[in-house]
């Protein structure tokens, strides 16, 4: 019996060690498995004050300790809608630590108001622009500044907000940008004379003082072709030099439009003196906005189409130059280039993505929640999710509506929306995807490791971990170089070289800097017996075959010396060179110098000295 429970306490033991040493698959890309269900999570509070059978998030940012913030509404059971702040944990729990457990709830009005879009500042302050209703009286544009504990900010404004009432109406922000300095800027609308409604731009300083030298009005400026249409902006931000760019609606048409920084309207920009328009159908509107690297503005909308009982909706992407036509090399294949239509129901955002690439959310009741992946041309991006697209679907009697998105560097891609089951009851939505980033066209003799040695498979499902750095290695054994880049963006590096030689105890790589965003700088490793003190490093070697002991322009280093160290990896002892950006090294003994006759070219240099001098002394003095 003694023996019996020997043998299972030596297989358990051996199980476990053999287990433990399995290797351990990097990041999957997918919906994010860590939040809440499988990436996905409705949010309703009945118990909390005032939160009731509506909640809705309109826009979402995700915050550098992965914690998020989305605005949006609730609605009780009897009464009016509040602004609502929710702060929720990256595992998709609602942040205690937040507010009042987690949810801040407006109650500055007495009607119904909204937080209709979200920005955090440099010091950590949240501001959300909406509108607040008082009764039955109409509405006045919002803006609230939270501490980041949800508390107000009671250096902001009249006791942590501000308002702005135009006098003939309802006024409302639906879009916030933050600049630099600390200042920012909201768009939305204004109620006129003529009971229609002229887009809006507000200037604030940071205490949510109105700039008076901003805008035709002390503070803001309005802009209506015809003042008897309704115009609106719904996205803000701005340029490198200050110029502002915003999209929402002009009459009936999409609109994107350009203001100085002074609140003038550009008329340089577009084809309608300041704007660029589109419209097929009734009516049309720009609902996302973004600037790409070149200043080319990409938007993202919808146009309705008359219908009965009920309209139909088509979803499109709209590209333009920096002078703002239509860049037409966007969907060239289609019959209107810069447009880009979808055929869904709907979209609500479109952000820029790393590596030059557009994300954007759509909806459609049939397939739920939608997330696609397009290239700078307008095409799917097969890479992400097998064919560009993403979708998550509850139940089929449930329908799931996105109108935000945000994303962070350890590619978690974020959204907020509503969920709405089959007795109508409608929840705030968010949904998490993971992209994992890829390194492609890696040479077959490498391979790569994340910081805790679990294997990462190049251009495929499993990517890198969101680290900055990643280990190289030689045919899967010799570890060659630890790698600092820029992992934001999918890594090509197709011309990347390395070879690793324990016999030789050398090493050697090359372009790795080539290409955008592969590397920024690394560490070479070369292996190490233990009798090596000296490493000769060979900066102009361009194959591992002339990393040798007497190569050209040697550089002697030692242990003691600056950027080298000596560590340890999985049982290999190596020399760790920091600070270089390509090259090789080989390490020895110097004592071995004497036995073999190898000589380092700083030896070379100081031999043909000494050579050249005995030269000259008998050439002066021959023997006689």
């Amino acid at each position: 019996m003694k023996i019996t429970k020997v043998y299972i306490v030596i297989a358990l033991s051996l199980t476990f060690l053999i287990n433990s040493h399995q290797p351990v698959n990097a990041l999957v890309e997918g919906w994010y498995a860590p939040f809440s269900d499988d990436g996905y999570s409705v949010y309703d509070n009945p118990d909390h004050q005032s939160i009731g059978t509506e909640d809705q998030g309109n826009k979402i940012v995700i915050q550098d300790n992965g914690k998020m913030l989305v605005a949006g509404f609730s609605l009780p059971p009897f009464g009016y809608t509040n602004m609502v702040v929710w702060q929720i944990n990256p595992d998709g729990s609602v942040d205690s630590t937040f507010a009042s457990d987690g949810t801040f709830v407006s109650d500055l009005f007495s009607g119904n108001d909204e937080g209709k879009d979200i920005a955090i500042s440099s010091e950590g302050k949240i501001l959300i622009t909406g509108y607040g209703h008082q009764g039955a009286d109409t509405s006045d544009m919002v803006v609230w500044c939270l501490n980041p504990d949800g508390a107000y900010d009671t250096d902001f404004g009249s006791n942590g907000y501000v308002t702005f009432d135009g006098g003939y109406g309802d006024d409302t922000g639906n879009g916030i940008h933050i600049m630099t300095d600390g200042s920012f800027l909201v768009t939305g609308s204004i109620t006129n004379s003529t009971s229609s409604t002229d887009l809006a731009i507000w200037k604030y300083d940071r205490n949510g003082n109105l700039d008076t030298s901003f805008g035709t009005e002390s503070g803001y400026t309005t802009y209506s072709p015809v003042i008897t249409d309704n115009d609106v902006g719904n996205v803000i931000t701005t340029l490198e030099d200050g110029s502002i760019i915003l999209g929402g609606s002009v009459s009936v048409s999409a609109a994107v439009c350009r203001f100085n920084s002074e609140g003038e309207i550009d008329s340089s920009f577009g084809t309608e003196s300041g704007c660029e328009t589109f419209s097929i159908g009734f009516v049309s509107s720009i609902l996302g906005l973004e600037i790409l690297n070149d200043n080319k503005v990409i938007a993202s909308g919808f146009t309705s189409q008359l219908g009965f009982p009920n309209p139909t909706y088509d979803y499109f992407l709209m590209k333009l130059n920096s002078d703002g036509t239509k860049d037409n090399s966007f969907n060239s294949t289609e019959t209107t280039p810069g447009i880009l239509r979808f055929g869904k129901i709907g979209a609500m955002d479109v952000i820029s993505y790393p590596g030059n690439r557009l994300l954007t959310t759509l909806f459609d009741y049939s397939d739920g929640f939608i997330l696609s992946m397009l290239d700078s041309a307008g095409e799917l991006d097969s890479s992400f999710d097998s064919d560009g697209i993403a979708n998550k679907h509850l139940e089929d009697n449930t329908e799931e509506l996105s109108c935000g998105m945000d994303h962070n560097k350890r590619g978690l891609i974020v959204s907020t929306g509503i969920t709405i089951d089959d007795l109508g009851n409608q929840d705030m939505s968010i949904w998490i995807y993971q992209h994992a980033y890829q390194i492609y066209n890696l040479d077959n003799t490498l391979d790569v490791k994340d910081t805790d040695l679990r294997n990462i498979e190049t251009g495929s499902e499993n990517g890198l971990v969101s680290e900055n750095f990643v280990y190289l290695l030689h045919n899967t054994e010799t570890y060659l170089a630890l790698i600092e880049a820029d992992f934001t963006h999918d890594l090509n590096w197709d011309r990347v070289i390395g070879q690793s030689d324990i016999v030789g105890s050398r090493s050697f790589i090359k372009n790795l800097t080539e290409g955008e965003n592969t590397a920024s700088s690394f560490s070479l490793f070369v292996p190490k017996r233990p009798e090596h003190d000296t490493l000769l490093i060979c900066p102009e070697a361009s194959a591992l075959e002339e990393v040798k002991q007497n190569c050209m322009d040697g550089i002697v280093r030692h242990e003691q010396d600056e950027n080298v160290s000596t560590v340890t990896i999985e049982g290999l002892d190596y020399w760790k060179v920091d600070g270089i950006t390509g090259t090789g090294a080989i390490s020895y003994s110097h004592d071995s110098l004497s036995e073999t006759g190898s000589f380092t070219y700083v030896d070379q240099v100081i031999a043909i000295g000494i050579f050249i001098l005995i030269r000259r002394f008998t050439e002066k003095h021959p023997l006689e």
